[in-house]
């Protein structure tokens, strides 16, 4: 009975996994890069994970302990920013072109970034303009 039962429960995995597919063509959507089961998204959050702890590992021996610390508090207001920081000064790194980097040298990468518009969100601004009435004064002279 329990073997009928495994088999009826693999059939209709079989079953949503080919629906599921069938749903996703239909939709034009790709479905190559999301986890078809519970370990593959494990693996890949671990991935993600590790990658991310060798990246911040690499950035610990270029930044000195102030830049690290400025970084730190640019990541807690504009992440997007501090994240083009990083991976300018790890393209930098592993090309060769850059050593040590100071506080001084990250403000520096900073209004570089800044001056760029990297990472920042642009928020448009808004102007009232008032229709002129007939009551309106040509001149501005007389100023309430």
């Amino acid at each position: 009975v329990q073997k009928n039962a495994s088999v009826r429960a693999s059939r209709m995995d079989d079953h949503h996994q080919t629906s599921a597919e069938q749903l996703a063509r239909a939709h034009n959507i790709d479905l190559t890069d999301a986890p078809t089961s519970r370990q593959e998204q494990r693996d890949r959050e671990q991935l993600k994970r590790d990658q991310e702890e060798e990246r911040q590992a690499v950035l610990a021996t270029i930044l000195d302990p102030p830049a690290r610390e400025r970084l730190s508090r640019v990541k807690l207001v504009k992440p997007d920013k501090a994240r083009g920081v990083e991976q300018t000064i790890l393209n930098a790194a592993r090309q060769g072109k850059l050593g040590k980097v100071s506080e001084k040298m990250l403000i520096d990468m900073l209004s570089t970034v800044s001056e760029s518009g990297i990472g920042e969100t642009k928020v448009g601004s808004i102007t009232f303009e008032r229709k002129k009435s007939a009551f309106d004064e040509e001149s501005s002279d007389d100023e309430w």
